[in-house]
Order: C-alpha cells, then structure tokens, then sequence
C-alpha cells in the first residue's frame, strides 16, 4: 500500500486517497477543512455505531498488515489480492450475518402497543398482572404498565369489596334479629 491508499470505513474497499465517495458502497469522505458541525445522533445509531466499529477497526487492522508484508517484501502481490479478497469477504459475511440478526429480531419483537386485555387480565388475576408487569417492565414498558395497572385496580377492588362484604355480613344479621324482636 502507498500513502495514497484509503480503505472505506463501511464497506473495506482500497480506494485513492483522494476519493471523496467510495466506489464500493456509496460513502461520502470529507476532508477536515470540509466537515460540517457535528450533530450529534439519536442514542440508537450511536449504538449501531459502537458496535459495527470493532468490526471496521479489524479489518482495517488486517489490511493495514496485509499492506505492511507487501511492502516489506514479505509476501507478493498475488498473496496480498488474496488475503485481502478473503479478508474483505470475511468482514462482508459478518456484516450480513449482523444484519440478518437484527432484521430476526426486529420481526421476532412483538409491538408494545399495551391494551385493554393485558389489564383485564391483570384485573381479574392480579397475581399474574404483577409478574408480567415485573417481567417486561424494562421490555415492554406500556404493555407492562397496562398488567400492573390492571393489577392494583384488581386489587384495590377486591379489598374493598371484602371491607363492604365484612360489614354487610355483621350488620345484616343485626338488622334482621331487630326486626323479629
């Protein structure tokens, strides 16, 4: 590799160290004179971001060394094309495999929509409104809160209910001696 020599942070490909898009994927370079204000991105794609990096820094590593032995005279330039080939076919395969997984998990996780059913469910048993609240509290926020909801309510019934039954069943009986007597 010479000094005029760039590698794409998205894709890996070899490109000039003038290019200003990579040829490969599509990614715009900026020199420093030329970069805008940073904006900062919404906690997701800074996420995304984090964990594609160690990726990019490996490859990036690889050819790096690659370019080194060539230079160096340490391998020749049919080993260096095909150790680069299968390193940039390595990198494209994770990245896939990443892509198909969370493309598996978008469509695996059920919408946190909430709704009436989850809290009649936890109105009519409580015990189980607590748990699923419990469980997918950190998950499923809204659904969670729609159980546990549906729970103290289920709850709070229930005790006064006990309380009205309580008196009515002490008083009833009083009620009905004092009209016999």
């Amino acid at each position: 590799m010479t000094s005029a020599t760039k590698y794409c942070s998205e894709c890996g490909r070899e490109l000039p160290a003038e290019a200003r898009f990579c040829t490969g994927c599509g990614t715009g370079f900026t020199t420093v004179a030329e970069m805008p204000e940073p904006i900062v991105a919404p906690a997701s794609e800074q996420q995304a971001a984090q964990n594609a990096s160690p990726e990019v820094t490996a490859l990036s590593i690889e050819l790096q060394r690659l370019s080194d032995l060539l230079e160096s005279g340490s391998i020749t330039q049919e080993t260096y094309e095909s150790s680069k080939a299968q390193a940039l076919a390595t990198f494209a395969n994770a990245r896939q495999q990443a892509n198909a997984s969370a493309a598996v998990q978008q469509a695996t996780a059920a919408p946190d929509t909430g709704g009436f059913g989850w809290a009649a469910l936890g109105f009519f048993f409580p015990m189980v409104g607590l748990i699923l609240y419990l469980v997918w509290k950190d998950d499923r926020p809204i659904t969670a809160k729609a159980a546990g909801k549906g729970a103290l309510i289920g709850v709070i019934v229930s005790v006064v209910l006990s309380v009205l039954l309580g008196i009515l069943s002490a008083v009833l009986p009083l009620i009905i001696m004092n009209s016999y007597y």
